[in-house]
């Protein structure tokens, strides 16, 4: 994808500030809202939030131009809408690429790719990693998976595989050069690629880069799929509006962007965006636009292994009454939730196996006349 130049555009209470790694620019506070920011590399910040609900990280990626102020403001808002409850502890707040294209590198990646293996070492019930990147701030994202992946393989242990869930805010894949490319490699490492697109029924525009996002999430089978967002409300009557719908449910302009305002005036009149985070939770049903499977889907539980608790996430292509069940080797059922009508869409279940011992479990998924089931292991 090439973006136009016309438009300026992832339970201990601890609290942790890593510095970037030899060589890095000194360590400096910044401050937004309630979170103290600590520079990690250059146009990378980082904050630590000791009332979460857990040790996860969240790293947000700013769009074209998006300078670092703006980024930590729209971080801050979504810890507090979302964030929080989901059980993120570490902020990363990654400022916008200069060029629409990221092709001036000027982002110090590998000093976060550091940073974040430092944390998955010192830290080892952080879980999972969330990453949200709007704009061209995908291409910043996708430099950070090479340098954690390829050329510099920062992550040479795979500490931090299958844990990152990435969501392109209507950003791009950097086919043909326009941009740095999301990878086959890439995304066998990732536990999850959502292609994120947002659609306004009022006057029935998508974001300008929805067809890219559709691409996407077709593009490495069960490892991405696509998300459309609905904006009704929004007040737009120009697709760039629609587009900062992502960050801001009701933008500034109507016609295009205000990059200064979407990201850090966000207010009561003007709230984050946080529907596509609702598939970590299965709290929401996606728009009508959603990307449905044929047929049922149900995923491997994360973390696998796991330790106490795990998540079962699952699909349904049409409304359907569901149930989970689990099991032993044996055959003897250990836990069963109860039947309940569900929508079409993303959902996932919150398994506690804290009173269960060390073992393989089979869990199923009866959805209408259909039955999946998938293996697990729980380790002490």
């Amino acid at each position: 994808m090439k973006l136009s130049t016309s438009f300026c555009t992832g339970l201990l209470l601890l609290v942790l500030t890593f510095t970037a790694t030899a060589g890095a620019p000194s360590s400096r506070v910044l401050t937004s809202d309630s979170l103290s920011w600590a520079l990690v590399d250059s146009g990378v910040n980082l904050a630590t939030n000791a009332t979460a609900l857990g040790n996860d990280a969240f790293i947000g990626f700013g769009g074209w131009t998006v300078q670092q102020e703006w980024a930590n403001s729209w971080v801050s808002k979504l810890d507090s809408a979302k964030l929080r409850g989901l059980g993120v502890r570490y902020l990363y707040s990654v400022r916008g690429p200069k060029q629409d294209d990221y092709s001036g590198r000027e982002i110090g990646t590998m000093g976060l790719a550091r940073n974040l293996i430092a944390l998955l070492q010192s830290d080892t019930t952080c879980r999972r990693i969330i990453i949200a990147a709007h704009s061209s701030g995908a291409y910043v994202a996708h430099a950070l998976f090479q340098d954690l992946y390829d050329g510099a393989n920062v992550d040479s242990n795979g500490i931090s595989y299958g844990k990152i869930i990435y969501f392109s805010l209507d950003g791009g894949i950097g086919a043909g050069g326009s941009g740095v490319l999301i990878t086959q490699k890439m995304a066998d490492r990732l536990a999850h690629i959502y292609g994120v697109y947002a659609f306004d029924p009022t006057y029935a525009m998508y974001s300008p880069n929805k067809e890219e996002m559709v691409d996407l999430g077709a593009m490495f089978g069960p490892k991405s799929s696509s998300l459309e967002i609905s904006a009704r409300g929004c007040g737009c009557t120009g697709v760039w509006c629609v587009h900062e719908t992502l960050i801001n449910q009701k933008p500034y302009n109507a016609t295009t962007f205000d990059l200064k305002n979407d990201y850090s005036n966000i207010n009561a009149a003007h709230p984050v965006t946080t529907k596509y985070l609702d598939v970590l939770t299965g709290v929401g049903v996606l728009s009508p636009g959603y990307q449905r499977p044929e047929r049922v889907r149900l995923e491997q539980n994360y973390p696998n292994p796991f330790n106490g608790q795990t998540e079962i996430t699952f699909q349904l292509p049409s409304v359907s009454t569901i149930s989970l069940e689990v099991f032993d080797l044996l055959g003897r059922e250990t836990a069963a939730f109860a039947q309940e009508r569900k929508p079409a869409g993303v959902w996932a279940i919150r398994f506690d196996g804290s009173v269960l011992p060390s073992g393989v479990y089979f869990y199923r998924l009866l959805a209408g006349d259909q039955a999946v089931t998938r293996r697990m292991l729980l380790i002490r």
